[in-house]
C-alpha cells in the first residue's frame, strides 16, 4: 500500500507542478541536487541526490524518487528504510522511510542503474520530499531556474567520463542545451524529437536563445506527391512503349518465316523454267 501511494504521490506531484510551472514560481537558491550531471551510455551508474534544506525548519522523513529507467536500485542509507519497486510503466520509483534528516542538512540518497545507450538522452528524476510537519516538497519543475527543478541527467557517447558539473560536458555533446534548458518533465526526450523528420524544443539554450520546431531532411508532403506521380506516369508511359514497340528479336522471329516463303516461291519458279527448257528440244524433234 505503502507503494501504490508513494507513486500516486508522484504523479500528484507532477500534475501539480505542471500547473505551478504555467503559473510561475519564485526562485530559490536551494534544490535537491545530484551529484552527476552526465554520464557514459551503457555503464552501471550510480547518482546520489542530495536534498539541500527541509520543510520550513521541519526535518525531512521520507524521500521518494521516481527514476525514468527499469531496474533501478535504491541504495542504502544509514537509519533509513530503502525500497525499489517498478511502476509498470518502465521506471522504477525509489523511496527511503523511517529516518530523519535535519532541516539545514544535505542528504545523500544513492540511485544506482544501467544508463540508456541512447546519446543525448536526458533523465529526469522527479522526487518528492516528506517532512515531519506533513509539508511535502516535491523537485518536479522542468524549468532548472524554478524553486523546485527535478534533478536532470544527461546521456554522453560510451567512453566518455562522468560530469559533475555542465561545465565539463563537452560543447558540442548532443542534448548539452538540455540540462540548463527548460523541459517537458513527463518526456524529455520528446521536448527535442518529435519525429524522425522533425525536431523540436522550447528550452532556453545558455545564449538564452528559443529554438522553434524546425525539419530534418524532410521536404514538402506535396512535392513528394508530385514526385511519386511525375515517376508514375514515366513508368506507364514507358510501358505503352514498350508494349507499342516491339524489340529486335520480335522483328527477326516475325520476319523469318516470309524469308523461308520466299525461297521456296523463287525454288519452284526455277524448277518449273528447267523442265520447260528441256521439253521444248524434244517437241521440235517430233
Amino acid at each position: 500500500m505503502a507503494h501504490h501511494r508513494t507513486i500516486r504521490r508522484i504523479t500528484g506531484a507532477l500534475a501539480l507542478g505542471a500547473a505551478l510551472s504555467l503559473a510561475g514560481a519564485p526562485s530559490a537558491s536551494a534544490h535537491t541536487q545530484a551529484d552527476l550531471v552526465a554520464v557514459p551510455a551503457g555503464t552501471q551508474t550510480t547518482i546520489t541526490l542530495r536534498p539541500t534544506h527541509g520543510c520550513g525548519g521541519s526535518p525531512t522523513v521520507e524521500v521518494a524518487i521516481q527514476a525514468p529507467v527499469a531496474g533501478a536500485v535504491a541504495g542504502e542509507v544509514a537509519g533509513w528504510t530503502a525500497t525499489s519497486e517498478p511502476d509498470g510503466r518502465g521506471n522504477t520509483v525509489l523511496e527511503w522511510s523511517g529516518g530523519v534528516l535535519p532541516d539545514g542538512e544535505d542528504g545523500a540518497f544513492p540511485v544506482t542503474f544501467t544508463a540508456p545507450a541512447t546519446v543525448g538522452e536526458l533523465l529526469v528524476f522527479p522526487s518528492v520530499q516528506e517532512c515531519e510537519n506533513g509539508e511535502t516538497l516535491s523537485w518536479i519543475d522542468g524549468d532548472p531556474a524554478s524553486e523546485y527543478p527535478a534533478p536532470r541527467l544527461l546521456i554522453l557517447a560510451p567512453g566518455s567520463e562522468p560530469a559533475t558539473s555542465i561545465d565539463q560536458v563537452p560543447a558540442d555533446a548532443p542534448g548539452r542545451e538540455l540540462l540548463t534548458g527548460i523541459i517537458d518533465v513527463d518526456n524529455p526526450s520528446g521536448s527535442t524529437t518529435t519525429s524522425p523528420q522533425e525536431s523540436s524544443t522550447t528550452a532556453t539554450g545558455d545564449g538564452g536563445e528559443q529554438t522553434t520546431p524546425s525539419s530534418v531532411g524532410a521536404t514538402d508532403s506535396g512535392d513528394q506527391t508530385s514526385s511519386a506521380d511525375q515517376a508514375g506516369a514515366g513508368d506507364a508511359a514507358g510501358d505503352q512503349v514498350s508494349e507499342a514497340a516491339p524489340t529486335s528479336s520480335e522483328d527477326s522471329s516475325s520476319s523469318t518465316p516470309l524469308v523461308i516463303l520466299g525461297v521456296l516461291v523463287l525454288g519452284g519458279a526455277v524448277a518449273v523454267g528447267v523442265v520447260l527448257i528441256r521439253r521444248r528440244p524434244s517437241g521440235a524433234a517430233q
